[in-house]
This record gives structure tokens, sequence and C-alpha cells, in this order.
């Protein structure tokens, strides 16, 4: 992905496509480590949840553990949107 996938238009400078790809490329190469980050995340607060933890304990709820995983996977997610959302919002008042 170090080359350009198309050529830029004739009507646009090479230079100043040339900087709005690497822009691009380095905000997408940033979003994947987030997410990487987010997916750590998710994994160490699906095993330190303590109600998770009891519900795995428990006969009764034990059939409701997957769908406390999904809580949990959802409420991360949904707190990346927003990071992402006021990020956007920051960097378009500049």
């Amino acid at each position: 992905m170090s080359n350009l996938p198309v050529e830029p238009p004739n009507s646009i400078n090479l230079e100043i496509w040339n900087e709005k790809f690497k822009t691009l490329k380095s905000s997408y190469q940033e979003r994947l480590s987030e997410l990487g980050k987010r997916f750590k995340t998710i994994c160490f607060n699906i095993s330190t949840d303590n109600i998770l933890n009891t519900m795995r304990r428990d006969s009764a709820s034990s059939e409701f553990v997957n769908e406390r995983m999904a809580e949990i996977v959802q409420e991360c997610m949904r707190d990346e949107k927003e990071s992402v959302i006021t990020a956007l919002q920051s960097e378009c008042a500049d």
C-alpha cells in the first residue's frame, strides 16, 4: 500500500495528492492500532468482569453468559465510537 492506488485527476497537483494520501494512510494505521487496543480492552474486561464470573459459577445464570459478554463488547465499542466522534469534532473545529 505504499504506492498510490490510482493516478490523481489532472486537475490535482501531484504533491497535494501525495500529501492527502499519506494523511489518509496515517489515519488508517492509527485507526487499526486503536481498534487493536480496544480489542485487548474487551478481552481484559471480559476476563475481569465480576458479574460475568459470578454468572459462570451459577447454573441458573450460566445460560446468560454470552449475553453478558455481548454487553461488554457493545459497551467498549460504543465508548470507542464516541472517542472517534469526539476526535473528529475536534479535528473539524481546528
